[in-house]
């Protein structure tokens, strides 16, 4: 993802999505922008939508009818914006999934469904075994993904998350993943100073690990602890 800028949505229900397009900079020479989906594997007849200007450097679509990615659902939306530098203008893309994913009253919740998150902290070299993640509903954890892999399991449905031992070191791989719908979780014992990214990245889960006794931050997500829940937090199972 360009580091300029942030691609998100905030509001999102069977009747509205609100696709946002943010410029970090400070003056990014916006040219047009749009949304256009929903795609998938099967068929679809996709729609564009015109992201406007809320001001602040911040673009908004509205996209009625939206259709979410989901476990087992590998729908997505291509947010498209033109910029002009000098004499240049330059296009960029980015895939977009649409996730009723969250937090309430300390609970996953996804798809208005409460949501058990079991994780598997995978090794570099493990095989991509993506329909069987899917059939047995747990989340591969990985410290880095293919592009490729990623768009793989984006088409799939397949949710994965990314394992970082110190999300300061981890910002570039963190962005690479983000650009992808399939990218849901991140994972890291030391997530100090990554509350600014809770910000950037507002459709990612971001879980602590405190199975060596660290005391969750009052910023994250979710935990990953040996029993219970952690200040009235969800709970990562790791299997």
């Amino acid at each position: 993802m360009n580091d300029q800028w942030d691609v998100f949505h905030g509001q999102l229900n069977s009747g509205l999505a609100r696709v946002y397009v943010r410029c970090r900079a400070g003056d990014c020479q916006w040219i047009r922008g749009h949304v256009r989906g929903p795609f998938t594997i099967g068929q679809t007849i996709p729609h564009s939508v015109e992201l406007k200007s809320c001001g602040d450097g911040l673009y908004e679509a509205l996209v009625f009818d939206p259709v979410s990615w989901a476990p087992g659902h590998g729908t997505w939306y291509q947010v498209t914006w033109e910029t002009q530098s000098a004499d240049q203008v330059s296009t960029q893309q980015m895939q977009l999934g649409l996730k009723h994913l969250g937090v309430r009253e300390a609970e996953l919740m996804w798809e208005a469904q409460p949501y058990q998150l079991r994780g598997r902290l995978m090794n570099a070299d493990a095989a991509r075994d993506w329909s069987g993640w899917l059939e047995s509903g747990e989340v591969p954890f990985f410290d880095h993904l293919s592009a490729e892999e990623l768009q793989t399991a984006t088409e799939m449905g397949v949710p994965v998350g990314l394992s970082l031992s110190d999300i300061t070191d981890g910002f570039a791989l963190l962005s690479d993943a983000a650009a992808w719908p399939a990218t849901c979780f991140v994972l890291s014992a030391n997530l100090r100073g990554g509350e600014p990214l809770k910000q950037r990245y507002p459709n990612l889960i971001f879980i602590q690990d405190i199975r060596n006794g660290e005391t969750a931050l009052d910023w994250v997500d979710a935990v990953a602890c040996e029993a219970g829940s952690e200040a009235g937090l969800p709970r990562m199972t790791l299997v």
